[in-house]
């Protein structure tokens, strides 16, 4: 549903998403974005972890 609100006879713009205390939203109220965002920091992690430690116990791995 797409509306137009005016504040003072100026036009408020309409947004896609919206973060507040970092958690994403957007208009129909799902976390589609939030669980994406999520999931490329993990496997960035995920990246870090791979290439600066060459052997690695599955323990240290869960700790890391």
């Amino acid at each position: 549903m797409n509306a137009n609100y005016d504040l003072k006879h100026s036009v408020l713009e309409t947004e896609d998403s919206y973060s507040d205390l970092r958690i994403k939203f957007d208009t129909e109220l799902k976390f589609g974005r939030q669980i994406n965002a999520k999931i490329i920091i993990a496997y960035g992690t995920l990246g870090i972890i791979k290439r600066n430690f060459l052997y690695l116990s599955q323990e240290c791995f869960v700790t890391l």
